[in-house]
């Protein structure tokens, strides 16, 4: 299994509908529930790429080009190896809020 949660960076507030996809042997998407939580579970063993899919406006704040892996689109997420019982760590997904002009 791999879970995680989405925070605003700023308030610390959980982000509610926000799109996360794990690719590997399988590629799945998840939406973040009422409190930014997220699971991908029954996963088969292998490598997997956890990433966001960033709102409009919205900057990422964690994981960054130090922390993180790669991905489309120029943001960054995890990377896993699962194998037997092993589950992923949590993941958290840290974005800051547009500012208003």
């Amino acid at each position: 299994m791999v879970e995680g949660t989405f925070y605003n960076d700023v308030t610390n507030e959980a982000l509610a509908g926000w799109t996360v996809q794990i690719t590997g042997p399988v590629t799945m998407t998840a939406q973040t529930n009422q409190n930014g939580y997220f699971s991908f579970m029954n996963l088969p063993d292998g490598d997997y790429l956890v990433c966001e899919a960033m709102q409009q406006g919205w900057t990422q704040a964690f994981p960054n080009s130090d922390t993180g892996s790669e991905c489309p689109g120029g943001t960054f997420g995890y990377r896993y190896s699962l194998a037997g019982s092993v589950d992923g760590d949590l993941t958290d997904f840290r974005n800051v809020a547009p500012t208003a002009p």
